[in-house]
């Protein structure tokens, strides 16, 4: 699926530099992670939008959608590609542009499935592509939590077993249950995970195992997903063994 805009003006937003959409939609190619996108002539984003429709090995899976145009003399282009979403309610949106002292930052949401929305089980990679000025100026990406009726507001205390079992693998398991901080190759929760002492570490499988902490953060209950660690204090590990109500990580 592709939908795509290009000519016109940009929009100019209430902050920030303006930006116009080029493409935005999904292709039906396996990505296992976030991939930003910054061109300053054709040469770089045919590369990029060819890449798009090409399999891990670059070799192209599927005729690639046309090229859209963008005027390289007066303009660059700026996009996000998610990883694979194992739902067609995936999507990406380019929300903004602002400028800070020495960058262009670049802010984009992910869409995910909402309670009893309807979806399709292919793994569709969604993207998103604008044109803006050009700069000169360094380019930082930032992703930006999507609210929903299923999203904590505010952050909030969660104490239990911090499980990572394996690279870029994380649960915490408190007394509700089982809350995803990290999967390797998709979903990852913002914010630095706790930090742990050799004495409140279990190791399990070379340097990974688990421990027990305190989590501020801002979760999605439809999912269970951690979408934001505010902040996180690793405790000893008595703590969590003295309370019944936690279920021990496996291992």
């Amino acid at each position: 699926m592709l939908l795509a805009a290009s000519g016109g003006a940009f929009a100019q937003p209430a902050e920030g530099p303006p930006f116009r959409t080029v493409a935005k939609g999904s292709a039906p190619l396996s990505r296992s992670v976030v991939t930003t996108v910054t061109a300053y002539d054709a040469p770089q984003w045919e590369g990029s939008w060819q890449l798009l429709w090409s399999d891990p090995s670059g070799q192209a899976a599927q005729p690639p959608m046309p090229l859209p145009v963008v005027d390289f003399r007066r303009s660059m282009l700026l996009g996000v590609v998610l990883a694979s979403n194992p739902t067609g309610c995936a999507g990406v949106s380019i929300t903004g542009l602002q400028l800070r002292p020495g960058q262009l930052v670049v802010r984009y949401q992910e869409k995910r499935r909402q309670r009893g929305e309807a979806c399709t089980s292919a793994y569709p990679t969604a993207y998103h592509f604008v044109s803006t000025p050009r700069s000169s100026l360094p380019v930082v990406f930032e992703h930006e939590p999507m609210a929903s009726a299923d999203t904590t507001a505010t952050a909030q205390t969660r104490c239990g077993w911090f499980d990572n079992p394996t690279p870029g693998n994380a649960w915490l398991h408190d007394r509700e249950g089982e809350w995803t901080v990290g999967i390797q190759g998709g979903h990852q929760a913002e914010g630095d995970w706790p930090s742990f002492s050799a004495a409140q570490w279990v190791r399990t499988n070379g340097s990974h195992g688990y421990g027990c902490a305190c989590l501020r953060v801002v979760v999605e209950l439809a999912s269970r997903q951690v979408v934001r660690i505010a902040s996180a204090t690793a405790r000893p590990l008595s703590a969590c063994r003295g309370d019944k109500a936690l279920k021990k990580p496996p291992g």
